[in-house]
């Protein structure tokens, strides 16, 4: 029969009617479905119908029920209701009576299929001559019996009428359709009149009872019928809460406009996704979403929710979830002091990440040299400057007060500035520094190196003043051998002069002469001086001598045998005591890293921690000290 298009809230099959379903098929407005139209027949008391076309044109069977000019309406051709498909329903009791049972008789030409109880019960498919069929119900054993097309069906040049017969059970087949007595049912005819013309159809429909049952609902069945709101069965109709009640009405519930149970609200509607500034119910009896829930929801632009705090002022949430004057807006608001947006309590920002200045607060911040708070900060010796940077102190690399030095580092090392700015290990504190280089120190009695000349007599460098004796020719002397005895050969006691030999020159060597090579003695090309000793070791510095200290023993700084230099500052490889030794670039106003002075130690430079004034550090190496050696200061 096709796909039906039916109206859902149609009700088929009301007591004393029979309900016909016309169909046919059509392919542009339903797209190949089948059309229908519904139409209820009123039934004669005994509910038998009879439904005739063609063969008896417009003439009403006696008791039966005529469809001319029914459905889709006749044929304007022919006069006649022709080519239509239709569905037949009708309900019945099966019962005992009557004592005949219930018989369904049908003439036609096509398709007929009879279904009772949604079983098969007569099957007359295919176009054929006008043929009897029809279908007795056993009013015992729930059967029917049939004759149709099915095994087995008529004889050759039989019809159904004289092959089989329903009522005397003969000539046809039993039908098992799973009757119950006292069960209601339904029989549905499915019909098809192909035929443009001379059609045949009738059916009649005979004994079936159509008495109208009455359905009772039972509360606890497990089916919700009318008048009951619910029923989950009698076990499970208890009450509890998104339930049902004992007697089938629903338990209070999510949806039922009360809050109960576990619920947070319960409006009846409960669709609600966002509150706004409100406690609006959603899907599940719980609020939805609102400023000032606590929680801060960017979807619906809240910047934030300090939930009961929203609109107490600063540092809270307003109460439309947006943000108040608080700590990091960048403007100086309430009790702050300063406030530097998303910088403060950065080592940048000289705000605090309370938005308090950073300078004051007793604590040492980043970019600060010190903080004794506010009411300390005031400056002076040894204190801390309002800016938070350290006034004049012990340490700051400049002599102040009553220190005696100051160098910044003041770590005792020689030479320079030990703790509490006093003068460390040096030349002059009448402590030989071996270690250091110093061979004696006299305290305040060393001498000018320019002046100082005498035996056991000390020079500002901790070095033995020069002195007659000391076999080394120095300024004022004329002569000095070392024995200096007054004999000739040798020097006046008093190093004035030297005493002749009086055979010096006449070219051979006496005692005491070391040499004597006549008249070339002295000359640059001679060995000899024109006192008949080698020239090397005479304690002058002759030419063609780097140096001639009379004594030339090759020890740091004096003179080898040969009246060369010995290793000494200046010669650019490291000696002795030296730090440093760059030869030639050695300056006594060397700075920066790797540079030496001509006394060979390291030249100052900015990190090693003494603070060099003259060089214009600042700093070095302390808090809120630069890499250049400078002052940090945070604006």
């Amino acid at each position: 029969m096709g796909e039906r298009l039916l109206d859902a809230n149609r009700t088929i099959g009301q007591p004393n009617q029979i309900t016909v379903i016309f169909g046919r098929k059509v392919t542009k407005r339903y797209r190949g479905k089948l059309e229908t139209l519904i139409e209820d027949l009123d039934l004669p008391k005994h509910h038998s119908i009879r439904m005739r076309i063609g063969i008896d044109g417009n003439a009403i069977h006696p008791g039966g029920v005529n469809i001319f000019g029914k459905g889709f309406g006749n044929y304007a051709s022919s006069g006649h209701n022709f080519h239509f498909t239709s569905e037949v329903r009708y309900w019945f009791q099966y019962t005992t009576q009557p004592i005949t049972g219930p018989q369904l008789d049908f003439v036609g030409d096509d398709d007929v299929w009879v279904f009772i109880n949604k079983r098969l019960a007569v099957d007359l498919g295919g176009l054929h001559q006008s043929s009897p069929t029809s279908i007795t119900l056993d009013p015992t054993n729930g059967t029917g019996y049939t004759c149709d097309f099915v095994s087995p069906g008529p004889s050759a040049g039989q019809t159904l009428l004289q092959a089989c017969s329903s009522v005397n059970k003969t000539g046809g087949r039993i039908v098992d359709l799973g009757l119950v007595i006292g069960n209601v049912y339904e029989i549905v005819v499915f019909q098809a009149e192909r035929r443009l013309q001379a059609s045949n159809y009738r059916l009649t429909l005979s004994n079936f009872s159509g008495n109208k049952s009455t359905c009772t609902p039972k509360c606890g069945d497990a089916i919700v019928t009318r008048g009951e709101a619910c029923d989950l069965g009698t076990a499970m109709n208890t009450g509890a809460y998104g339930g049902c009640n004992s007697n089938c009405t629903l338990a209070p519930g999510c949806g039922d406009a009360m809050t109960n149970g576990g619920e947070q609200c319960d409006n009846g509607v409960n669709m609600s996704q966002y509150g706004g500034t409100m406690k609006q119910c959603a899907p599940g009896c719980v609020f939805a979403p609102y400023c000032g829930d606590g929680k801060v929801d960017g979807a619906h632009a809240e910047q934030c929710d300090d939930g009961v705090n929203n609109g107490k002022g600063y540092g809270f949430c307003t109460t439309g979830c947006k943000l108040g004057p608080r700590c990091g807006d960048k403007v100086i608001t309430n009790t702050e002091t300063c406030d530097d947006g998303a910088n403060n309590g950065n080592s940048t920002s000289k705000c605090g990440a309370n938005c308090q200045l950073k300078c004051g607060n007793g604590t040492l911040d980043a970019g600060e040299q010190c903080d004794d708070g506010t009411a300390a900060n005031v400056g002076g010796y040894g204190k801390c400057n309002m800016n938070c940077t350290l006034g004049p102190r012990c340490g700051d690399g400049i002599k102040n007060g009553t220190e005696a030095c100051d160098d910044g580092k003041n770590d005792g090392s020689y030479g320079n500035c030990a703790q509490g700015c006093v003068l460390g290990p040096r030349c002059g504190d009448m402590v030989v520094q071996t270690g250091a280089g110093e061979s004696c120190d006299a305290g305040a009695q060393n001498q000018p190196i320019a002046t100082a000349y005498g035996k056991n007599v000390c020079t500002a460098l901790c070095k033995p003043a020069p002195y007659c004796g000391d076999k080394a020719v120095d300024a004022n002397e004329g002569c000095d051998d070392g024995v200096n005895s007054g004999q000739p050969g040798s020097c006046t006691t008093d190093c004035k002069m030297y005493v002749p030999i009086p055979s010096c020159g006449d070219g051979t060597v006496q005692a005491p002469e070391t040499c004597d090579q006549g008249a070339s003695n002295g000359l640059p090309t001679s060995a000899c001086d024109v006192h008949c000793k080698l020239k090397c070791g005479d304690g002058f510095k002759d030419p063609g001598e780097a140096c001639d200290n009379g004594v030339n023993d090759g020890s740091y700084g004096t003179c080898n045998k040969g009246c060369t230099l010995a290793p000494h500052c200046g010669d650019g490889a490291v000696n002795g005591p030296e730090a440093c030794d760059n030869g030639a670039v050695n300056s006594d106003t060397a700075y920066g890293a790797g540079t030496c002075t001509k006394s060979c130690v390291l030249g100052p430079y900015c990190g090693d921690g003494r603070i060099q004034s003259a060089n214009g550090e600042e700093c070095d190496g302390t808090q809120g000290c630069s890499v250049m050696c400078k002052i940090i200061i945070v604006q």
